[in-house]
């Protein structure tokens, strides 16, 4: 279980993928070592308390919609 909760996951994650343009489109363009940057602005926004593989998963959700 993580220390963060689902809502504010999905809001910090909504943030970071608003904010880090260039790293969502090399994501998009087949770079796919561009969404640990993305999980790892998620884990310094947190301080670690968010669960990476969970942040990961809402980030591809977000971005691929």
């Amino acid at each position: 279980m993580s220390g963060f909760s689902s809502d504010a996951l999905n809001k910090l994650c909504g943030e970071i993928v608003a904010r880090e343009l260039k790293t969502v489109a090399d994501y998009k363009n087949g770079k796919e070592k561009a969404i640990k940057a993305l999980v790892g602005a998620v884990m310094r926004e947190t301080k670690g308390r968010a669960n990476a593989i969970e942040a990961e998963e809402v980030l591809k959700r977000l971005i691929l919609k």
